[in-house]
């Protein structure tokens, strides 16, 4: 905003916020999260447990003072400490040397691995990329404001990876290693920051430490940050931090495709050309269904309609099409063009699956008046049918006001006597299709990518490529085309 002073004959006629692109938009005007302290009081106790903070057996304070240091209410922390103990982590006894007690040891492992396979490909990227951004600037403001204390700590728990005999030793070392490094950088908000990403996803790099050669490598790529900073080395911090955040990343994400492939067997031999096939398979029978979809409503879109007889049809078509698809739908209906609904001039009946049943979806706002109004229209998932009047996928593509997930929007074209009329859409959450392809992309013995038409990754089993990931090159592949949308799978050669 500009230090000018603006009087009342000088207002713009258009709000700020109209320069803002749509993503920007919902970004800024979507709404608010609630604070949850019941999840913020586990996520806290969870990461003490995992920094060593409490032991093993250690008896948690009394409810009263955990409370008030923790500046939650009583309830709040019951509520907490109720779901931990489901979880294991904690258990109770009653009488005078009673109390909440740790148990770290028996689920720790468990609750990773829950929590790991119940990420999605777009939580796993988001943390990875946060993740790596907060090492590395921490390692580079270190280098220059770090303390003799500061590194002797760092070079303490560095060495204590590669020495632990056992996973949760390990976890406990790297995790005080990442929350020093921030504290040797001398700002409280990067510590802060620190010690959230802790609470939230670095508990969870115990799993990655269970190998002793992988506990080996990674104490020796934390002491050469420490290495940098002795030398007062910013960019080599920088770059050992990197390095360091990349590898341990790429091995959670290779585990949790690991973990998800073993909820699932597969009878088949397991091939490039055998998982092309499968996905041809459930993309016709997804296309199938919407081009009946299409056919339905097309004749009611070509006449002036109010548009209730209209959303009738499609929930019907929608209704008994969803539990028949092979492929993992989460949401489908019809999206009409500009004005082409009598008294509406954007259209959109859309249903979405919920863990309750299938139900009408009303958070799309179409009113272009609105800050928060998704244009559809302008969607590739729309102008490419329009276009070319052919079926197109849409994505990997984040849908910021949607789903908030990377998804990928399959949409057939509705046409009558030459007029293009709208679209029947189905959408595809990219993590959902992973778990569906999984069983595949573990047992295939080489790296395989799951490409679209533009070379971008929508599912692999290659550590060093993650949903969203442009290949520059695919020297070396072979490829091994689905038959639709321009997809493909390639597998290394």
């Amino acid at each position: 905003m500009s230090g000018d002073q603006i009087g009342p004959t000088t207002l713009p006629d258009t709000p700020p916020s109209a320069g803002l692109s749509p993503i920007d938009r919902r970004l800024m005007f979507g709404s608010l999260p609630m604070p949850d302290m019941t999840t913020a009081v586990q996520r806290r106790i969870r990461a003490a447990v995992g920094l060593g903070y409490f032991a093993d057996g250690e008896r948690l304070p009394r409810e009263a003072d955990l409370a008030q240091s923790l500046g939650v209410t009583i309830f709040a922390l019951r509520e907490a400490l109720s779901v931990l103990r489901d979880e294991g982590l904690i258990v109770t006894r009653a009488g005078r040397n009673g109390g909440s007690f740790v148990r770290s040891r028996q689920a720790s492992r468990s609750l990773a691995v829950a929590e790991l396979k119940g990420l999605s490909a777009t939580e796993l990227r988001d943390l990875g990329d946060w993740r790596h951004m907060l090492a590395s600037v921490s390692a580079y403001l270190a280098a220059q404001r770090a303390s003799e204390s500061n590194r002797a700590r760092l070079r303490e728990y560095a060495t204590q990876v590669g020495v632990a005999t056992s996973p949760i030793e390990a976890r406990r070392a790297h995790g005080r290693f990442h929350v020093e490094l921030a504290a040797a950088a001398q700002s409280i908000r990067m510590s802060k920051a620190q010690f959230a990403m802790q609470e939230e996803f670095d508990w969870l790099f115990g799993l990655v430490l269970d190998d002793p050669r992988e506990r080996q490598e990674r104490s020796q790529s934390l002491l050469a940050i420490v290495e940098a900073l002795d030398r007062r080395q910013p960019e080599a911090a920088r770059s050992a931090a990197d390095r360091h955040s990349v590898v341990t990343v790429q091995g959670l994400a290779r585990l949790r495709l690991e973990c998800i492939a073993t909820d699932r067997m597969l009878s088949v031999e397991v091939s490039g050309p055998t998982l092309a096939s499968e996905l041809a398979q459930l993309t016709q029978d997804l296309l199938t269904t919407l081009t009946r979809l299409a056919k339905v409503c097309g004749p009611l879109l070509a006449k002036p309609t109010d548009g209730s007889e209209l959303r009738a049809r499609v929930a019907s078509g929608v209704l008994t099409s969803l539990g028949d698809i092979r492929f993992p739908v989460h949401g489908m209906g019809v999206l009409a063009d500009v004005g082409i609904v009598d008294g509406h001039p954007y259209w959109v009946d859309w249903w979405h699956r919920t863990q309750d049943g299938t139900v009408h979806d009303v958070t799309h706002v179409i009113d272009p008046s609105r800050e928060d109004f998704y244009n559809y229209v302008d969607s590739e998932y729309m102008s490419y049918p329009r276009e070319h009047r052919v079926p197109w996928a849409a994505g990997p593509y984040v849908d910021y006001g949607g789903v908030n997930d990377y998804t990928l929007t399959v949409s057939v074209p509705i046409v009558a006597r030459g007029r293009f009329l709208g679209v029947a859409a189905a959408d595809l959450l990219v993590a959902d299709i992973e778990k569906q392809l999984a069983p595949w992309l573990a047992a295939i013995g080489v790296p395989c990518l799951f490409l679209n038409a533009e070379d971008r990754v929508v599912a692999a089993n290659s550590v060093g490529h993650m949903v969203g990931d442009v290949v520059q090159s695919t020297t070396g592949y072979e490829e091994h085309p689905v038959g639709r949308f321009g997809w493909k799978i390639l597998t290394k050669t």
